[in-house]
């Protein structure tokens, strides 16, 4: 889908996370301190300030072993929608400042929600179609 609507407008789009591991946690140390934004930029994290600030005193002392146990024990319990499509391989994040008709295009197709800094998009109670179709590509202006 990302393919063919940027070959649409002949514009790149700009993708802060794709397929992640299943448990999410090498990526949650991986990204903490960038796109993640010390875990506010997480769905599931910014709403939970405690596991939160657990997490990033972990990571400031540089305990991998117990950042990444947390994350195992805690996040697998309240891991929603976006984490799993996100370990499926079936959700994106990209940048916010994306050209505002990429975004209405692909919103044509897979659901958005905005995340602050990047805009979400996964398969969420959506029927992918197979191919892209012109009557489809019309509706994108």
């Amino acid at each position: 889908m990302l393919e063919a609507v940027s070959a649409h407008y002949g514009k790149p789009i700009v993708v802060e996370a794709g397929k992640q591991s299943t448990s999410g946690a090498e990526d949650l140390w991986r990204e903490w301190t960038n796109s993640l934004d010390r875990g506010r930029r997480d769905p599931t994290l910014r709403r939970d300030d405690k596991l939160r600030q657990e997490l990033d005193t972990l990571y400031s002392d540089l305990n991998k072993k117990e950042f990444m146990k947390l994350v195992g024990k805690k996040m697998s319990k309240t891991q929603g929608s976006e984490a799993s499509a996100h370990a499926a391989g079936r959700a994106v994040d990209i940048k916010r400042n994306t050209d505002s008709k990429i975004v209405a295009a692909l919103a044509t197709v897979l659901r958005k929600q905005d995340e602050g800094n990047v805009i979400h998009f996964d398969d969420a109670g959506k029927s992918l179609p197979k191919t892209i179709s012109e009557a489809m590509k019309k509706k994108w202006k």
